[in-house]
């Protein structure tokens, strides 16, 4: 009898964090054309375009739960960097801990509700991975805005805003995530 030679948790871990990463990249490089980045802080509190949504979003698609502890590191690394070494605090990394998890809640929530994502085809799968992203952003960012030590200085407009604008950047970078994986998909399918 041959044994395959599967790969282990570490390469699981490496290719996960590896497309986090990749795409916390993605981000800041399409940072660097928002026009709000200019202003007199050296970072807005809110990407116009939040790619790494998406690729949770993803990840938690391919890997289910155990996504939670491969993508920590590379999340707590990337917030670190984001917010700055300095303000990371227990609550950030709470805050970044919530973000992983509510994924995973949503995701289970659609299989409750209507169908399972992670082992429905077709359309009816797609639209499940696209809701539980959606709802996952929704509640993530009011967390965000609670508790998020960048917002205590905010008025409710500002926390409106920021909410509408950070929900907004999410599903765009879970729209381009997906479309992305879709026409990847296909061209493995096909090549």
């Amino acid at each position: 009898m041959q044994m395959r030679n599967t790969p282990g948790p570490l390469f699981h871990f490496l290719i996960a964090s590896g497309l986090l990463l990749a795409s916390f990249a993605m981000c800041e490089f399409f940072h660097l054309f928002d026009p709000t980045h200019r202003h007199p802080h050296p970072r807005p509190e809110v990407h116009m375009l939040f790619v790494p949504h998406g690729m949770i979003v993803l990840l938690a698609w391919i890997y289910g739960w155990i996504m939670v502890p491969l993508l920590l590191p590379a999340m707590l690394l990337s917030s670190a960097y984001i917010v700055g070494p300095e303000h990371m605090t227990p609550t950030v990394a709470l805050l970044t801990l919530s973000r992983l998890v509510l994924v995973m809640i949503a995701m289970e929530a659609m299989k409750l509700v209507c169908c399972d994502a992670r082992r429905d085809g077709g359309r009816a799968g797609v639209m499940a991975l696209f809701a539980a992203g959606t709802l996952a952003t929704l509640t993530f960012n009011v967390l965000r805005m609670a508790y998020s030590p960048c917002c205590e200085m905010m008025t409710l407009a500002e926390r409106v805003m920021t909410y509408a604008m950070a929900v907004a950047a999410d599903l765009a970078g879970l729209v381009i995530v997906m479309l992305g994986a879709m026409f990847l998909f296909r061209a493995l399918r096909h090549g």
